[in-house]
């Protein structure tokens, strides 16, 4: 938004979306040369699958338990 680029966020369906993912997000940008949207960069939501995998965990506030972390899968520019 800052650097003023047209751009929309599609939500992925389930078959587009990579094996670990709970929601994916691809962030398109207006590219007037080709006149198109291209994406540019993908997040996912991984819930707990990811950390579950590298057993990477948080104490909750009382401090009697240990919670899996969730996570973000994001990629920088594909352009």
């Amino acid at each position: 938004k800052r650097l003023g680029l047209p751009f929309r966020t599609m939500t992925l369906c389930t078959g587009d979306m990579g094996f670990g993912a709970r929601k994916t997000y691809d962030i398109e940008v207006w590219l007037p040369g080709q006149n198109a949207y291209r994406e540019i960069s993908s997040c996912s939501v991984c819930g707990d699958f990811q950390a579950r995998r590298m057993d990477a965990r948080y104490k909750d506030k009382d401090g009697k338990g240990n919670r899996f972390v969730h996570t973000l899968n994001g990629s920088g520019t594909a352009i």
